[in-house]
């Protein structure tokens, strides 16, 4: 039954209708990705763990990376922080330590998706994170 797949309606159902036609096997993107990298060996040796989104919001408890990211941080004692473009104040993002937007004020969507303006904002953002954690 593809409707107790976890996972089978992401990007528009196509895991799930492969899963039922080719008897595939649903996994986490992230966690494919987090196995190949080692990722939470590095999460271990870490102090302070950045992560990211476009929009952190009610659906980020959902699998979104930076969840998941903080998951692995928090099991092993290590802060982690996501930046995003925009951040929801509806969401629920434990176990993240804290999330932060890049945008400094009101702007314009061309001024918020401007790759320079928004390279500009999350460089600001990462150095305060930074700052507060070194002092």
């Amino acid at each position: 039954d593809l409707q107790t797949i976890d996972g089978a309606g992401a990007a528009g159902g196509l895991g799930g209708a492969l899963a039922g036609v080719l008897q595939g096997e649903m996994k986490s993107g992230f966690q494919v990705i987090a196995d190949l990298v080692e990722f939470e060996s590095a999460v271990k040796e870490a102090d302070l763990v950045l992560t990211g989104e476009g929009r952190l919001d009610g659906q980020s408890a959902q699998g979104k990376v930076p969840v998941e990211v903080g998951k692995i941080a928090y099991k092993h004692g290590v802060p982690a922080v996501a930046v995003a473009g925009e951040v929801a104040q509806e969401g629920i993002y434990a176990p993240l330590t804290s999330v932060f937007s890049i945008q400094t004020g009101p702007c314009s969507l061309e001024e918020a998706l401007d790759e320079n303006i928004s390279y500009a904002n999350i460089r600001h953002v990462s150095e305060q994170i930074v700052r507060l954690r070194l002092k």
